[in-house]
């Protein structure tokens, strides 16, 4: 099962969707979720949001550059910032698969499983960070 995380600069989750077998491609689950459909009416500006390759370049979904014959240094630059900058949502999502193996797949509603461990995950990270 798919679980598409939007997280904030101190790695608290601020968008969650769920729901997608893992067999489905992220830029399908990116166009069903809120975030996918209602752009900036989630994503106030100056925000944005910083996404692999499979998401669809917008005005507030940066994505990297893709390699291609005549790549130049501040392409390359950017793409070594946008890949450091998306540390933190890979650690959060990586800490949470971990954890999910954990769960036996036979509960009758998988995914409200899921999003109950990141309500409880988003509770520990607020009480740890005060």
């Amino acid at each position: 099962m798919l679980l598409q995380g939007m997280c904030d600069h101190e790695g608290l989750f601020s968008d969650i969707f769920v729901g997608f077998p893992g067999s489905v491609h992220d830029a399908r689950v990116y166009q069903h979720s809120s975030i996918g459909r209602l752009g900036r009416v989630v994503i106030p500006t100056p925000y944005y949001v910083l996404a692999d390759a499979a998401y669809p370049l917008s005005a507030y979904c940066l994505t990297p550059y893709r390699s291609h014959a005549e790549f130049i240094h501040s392409e390359s630059n950017y793409n070594k910032r946008h890949a450091k900058s998306r540390l933190s949502m890979s650690f959060h999502s990586s800490f949470c698969a971990v954890r999910w193996l954990m769960i036996n797949e036979n509960l009758i509603d998988f995914s409200l499983c899921v999003l109950c461990c990141c309500s409880v995950l988003l509770c520990c990270a607020v009480a740890v960070l005060g």
